[in-house]
């Protein structure tokens, strides 16, 4: 509902940045933050974020990602991914 609301607005683009759950998992270890963030608690997150059990009410990552006007795959390190959203930006006419 939310993304169909964001639709209604002139130039509105949806843009998906996704990376594999291991990826994720040990980005965040290295952040740091949860003190005791273990691979299983870190699955049940992400599961969570991405709807399982959640209801309409719940984060809806998965369906959101479905609904996306471009993807970008974050599977690299931080410079690839500024290149790929740099690139996606002078694609839609943005300066950046």
């Amino acid at each position: 509902e939310e993304i169909s609301e964001l639709r209604k607005n002139e130039g509105f683009t949806l843009v998906s940045i996704i990376s594999n759950r291991e990826e994720r998992y040990q980005r965040l270890r290295k952040r740091g933050g949860r003190e005791h963030l273990t691979p299983e608690l870190f699955s049940a997150l992400d599961d969570q974020d991405h709807g399982q059990g959640q209801g309409k009410t719940g984060l809806q990552v998965a369906d959101c990602q479905a609904l996306a006007d471009f993807t970008i795959y974050n599977d690299g390190d931080q410079q690839k991914l500024e290149r790929e959203f740099c690139s996606l930006l002078g694609s839609l006419g943005i300066n950046a």
